[in-house]
């Protein structure tokens, strides 16, 4: 997708560049801003495309080292360990039948 940018961006400050050159003055100056605004997107799509490629091959050459499984801990269990009755509720008040 990001190559994609890249070569419309690319295109587009080609365009510009060539209609610029066939316009008259008070057009041009507003048709090399876009070109070089383009240009200066292309360069930045460009470094952020390089950016994924060193990350994905830096990923593929040196894999990190796995992480070490968690302990399986019951949640219900855990929770009714610590649940506690206060001394005005009753178990079927807590569990929400009266």
């Amino acid at each position: 997708m990001l190559a994609a940018i890249v070569a419309g961006l690319g295109v587009l400050t080609i365009l510009t560049l060539r209609a610029a050159a066939a316009m008259e003055d008070p057009l041009r100056g507003r048709l090399v801003r876009l070109a070089w605004l383009s240009l200066a997107l292309t360069a930045l799509a460009i470094v952020m495309l390089a950016g994924l490629v060193v990350h994905f091959f830096r990923r593929r050459l040196f894999p990190p080292s796995p992480h070490a499984p968690t302990p399986y801990v019951d949640a219900w269990a855990e929770a009714g360990r610590r649940y506690t009755l206060s001394e005005s509720e009753s178990e079927d008040e807590a569990n929400g039948k009266e």
